[in-house]
């Protein structure tokens, strides 16, 4: 199922996703907790439109216009002084103000640092904002102009009063100049009572006006930051490096896609797989067999797997006598550990009352001979080409019953040439006649030619995989290399698989059993 390869795909890449997260999660942290955290505080205030009774569209606009005034108020130089001369201070933290949507509301924020100065801020702003609105309100050269024409037209009508009831008293009566006055008192207080009136419906207005912005909720000290929640930026940091992660990790994988499956070893190596090894304790590694059971049983099982495929315990009447007796060894890159399980699986066919030779023919990076704790300067594969030594004095023994070893000997600039020889040839042939099985350890196939040149002499190759580190394409182009000579793959042994992952690495299962 693809959720199951793509859960394959993140344990195998385990290592991408948790360095990204660490990283991510490292970087943000170091900045959250160097950034010091700030606080706001709210004041709201109410604006109420004077003079408008009907919620039409005027209104609204009126209502837009009235907050943008205020909006701009606040941040005036008047305001803004006496805010800093109120609280003694030479400066104001940034400050916002802005309407909360669908009410008659106005948020003023305040933030600083100080979670105090905020709410002190925000509630002398608002009070002055207050306090200047309704200064506004009530101060109009209008209304003086009204209330001295209303004094003069008072004082105008004490005056003719009074010369009247001066008239009034004389004998005789001036009843022209009486009517005269009568009617200009009359004109005067009809005009002195429009005044008053007109006067007195100003008061109500501004009134209505100053109180057409009020405070509705004062700003109260802030206990949690508003910003740099370092435990929040942490995580979110964290979680943004896990996903990351993710993605490089599938990137990678396309990449350079790694094996996960049976199905995807099989296809590529063109092979089944034979045998499962687990990891090898390091003191068990030279000889499993001597107290890693799990170890000894998985080779126990590769053993059998190999006898039937390469049909180790004899020939039939069609083949040839050493059919299936020569065997290569060989990995895709250096480091699979080919190496320990070619000189297992020769102690293996030995334990089974097989004669057997391990030759290393690793010229460019030997290593049996330190398996084995035996000489690798003397007698061995590369003197023997060399017309130095015969094959007789480079086989020597290891301790062990039924088995020999043929050491590489030191490096030579020629090694593909030796191994591809007529005497290479001729040394295989000696060991058919002696040995029932020859076992060659060989080079990596895609680090030098060797590997390539012995699969055109030997009956069989195994290929060595292990699959957390090689990749499908390095495996995919060991293939071709072998395919290019026509070596005859046996099968494919899986290097360092946990035991306990049968499911993913399931173990190849043959019918025939030996005889």
């Amino acid at each position: 199922m693809e959720t199951s390869r793509y859960l394959k795909i993140l344990l195998g890449r385990r290592w991408i996703v948790l360095l990204t997260t660490i990283v991510a999660g490292a970087v943000v942290a170091f900045f959250a907790l160097r950034t010091v955290p700030v606080y706001t505080a709210t004041a709201k205030l109410r604006v109420v439109p004077f003079g408008v009774n009907t919620p039409d569209y005027g209104a609204y606009l009126y209502f837009d216009r009235l907050v943008a005034t205020y909006a701009e108020l606040v941040q005036s130089n008047t305001v803004t002084d006496e805010a800093k001369k109120r609280l003694g201070i030479e400066w104001l933290p940034p400050y916002t103000i802005e309407t909360i949507p669908q009410t008659e509301l106005m948020r003023l924020d305040v933030t600083s640092e100080y979670p105090e100065m905020s709410a002190n801020v925000a509630n002398t702003l608002a009070q002055i904002l207050i306090e200047q609105n309704e200064a506004i309100a009530t101060r109009s050269d209008n209304d003086n102009n009204l209330q001295a024409r209303i004094t003069e037209l008072s004082d105008e009508i004490n005056t003719l009063t009074e010369e009247r009831t001066i008239l009034e008293n004389q004998i005789p009566q001036d009843v022209v100049r009486i009517a005269e006055i009568n009617q200009q008192l009359d004109t005067l207080r009809q005009t002195y009572n429009l005044l008053l009136l007109s006067s007195v419906q100003r008061e109500v207005s501004q009134s209505s006006q100053a109180n057409a912005l009020t405070l509705v909720e004062r700003a109260t000290t802030p206990q949690l930051p508003s910003s740099s929640n370092s435990r929040t930026m942490i995580i979110l940091g964290t979680v943004v490096g896990l996903l990351g992660g993710v993605g490089l990790a599938f990137i990678a994988e396309a990449i350079n896609p790694r094996l996960y499956t049976t199905q995807q070893i099989e296809a590529t190596t063109r092979a089944t797989i034979i045998g499962r090894i687990p990891p090898i304790r390091r003191k068990f590694r030279k000889d499993v067999f001597g107290g890693d059971a799990r170890a000894a049983e998985a080779f126990r099982r590769l053993r059998t797997n190999l006898i039937n495929l390469a049909n180790l315990n004899g020939s039939t009447a069609d083949s040839a006598p050493h059919q299936g007796k020569l065997i290569l060894l060989a990995s895709a890159i250096p480091g699979d550990g080919k190496s320990t399980i070619a000189a297992n699986l020769a102690r293996s066919l030995a334990r089974n009352q097989q004669s057997v030779v391990l030759v290393d023919a690793d010229m460019r990076r030997p290593t049996q001979h330190t398996i084995f704790g035996i000489s690798n300067d003397g007698d061995s594969l590369s003197n023997v080409l060399l017309e130095k030594s015969s094959i007789d004095e480079a086989t020597e023994g290891v301790g062990m019953q039924n088995l020999k070893l043929v050491p590489a000997g030191v490096s030579t600039f020629n090694s593909t040439e030796l191994l591809a020889s007529q005497k290479m040839a001729a040394l295989t042939n000696h060991l058919l006649e002696h040995f029932d099985v020859v076992i060659f350890d060989g080079p990596a196939i895609l680090a030098a030619p060797d590997s390539v040149a012995l699969a055109a002499l030997v009956d069989g190759v195994i290929m060595v995989v292990d699959p957390k580190r090689t990749s499908q394409k390095i495996v995919d182009m060991a293939r071709e290399e072998l395919d290019q000579v026509g070596a005859n793959v046996l099968g494919v042994v899986l290097n360092r698989v946990p035991a306990d992952k049968a499911t993913m690495w399931p173990s190849y299962s043959i019918m025939k059993q030996p005889s």
